[in-house]
């Protein structure tokens, strides 16, 4: 406990918004039924506070309030279990991250490809915590047979993972089209920067 409260409040003194966040009220006096309400102001202030200190974009919109309002209302259950599930994986993904000098915040990919689930299997095909394709766990020499499948190999596939996103930022020389081409495909961006006319704003 006192561990986790050092941490919170390192955490809130970074981000904190003091003129601002007066609504802010502790998760241990939140009601588990109460619906917590979401200011354009507020979050807008903190998601541009996050986009200075990050290389990865961190743009305000409708789009991003709806996914915010998903896991701190709608799904608060679902973000409890990743919340606690979360320290058992990121000290081993933020060490992979950091050796490739990639940003940590691409921890967060497993908990919207998985829930951090190891063994966790797409309709289309996509296995393990990184959700990766068939093809591409080739490609990065994953071994996959009847009797072993190493995409959910929660350490190989993190490194394979990597490689992926540290190559597809090579190419688009941006992390938010990186990640958008870790969810479609490398070809998959590339067409929809050719429909867009060159665009390549997310």
């Amino acid at each position: 406990s006192m561990i986790d409260s050092a941490m919170a409040n390192s955490f809130f003194n970074h981000y904190r918004i003091d003129a601002l966040d007066s609504t802010f009220i502790l998760a241990n006096q939140i009601p588990a039924d109460s619906i917590l309400p979401l200011y354009d102001s507020i979050l807008e202030v903190r998601l541009n506070k996050m986009n200075a200190a990050t290389p990865i974009e961190m743009e305000y919109n409708q789009y991003v309030k709806a996914f915010i309002n998903l896991y701190v209302n709608k799904k608060r259950d679902l973000s409890s279990i990743v919340l606690g599930i979360a320290p058992r994986y990121f000290p081993m993904f933020e060490e992979v991250l950091d050796r490739y000098n990639m940003p940590l915040e691409l921890k967060y990919l497993p908990v919207i490809e998985s829930r951090f689930n190891p063994t966790a299997k797409s309709p289309v095909g996509a296995r393990g915590m990184w959700q990766i394709m068939f093809n591409t766990a080739k490609e990065y020499n994953l071994i996959i047979s009847s009797y072993v499948d190493e995409r959910m190999d929660v350490v190989k596939s993190t490194k394979v993972a990597c490689q992926y996103l540290l190559e597809s930022n090579s190419r688009f020389n941006d992390w938010t089209t990186s990640i958008a081409s870790y969810n479609v495909g490398k070809y998959g961006v590339l067409k929809a920067i050719k429909r867009s006319g060159g665009k390549k704003n997310y």
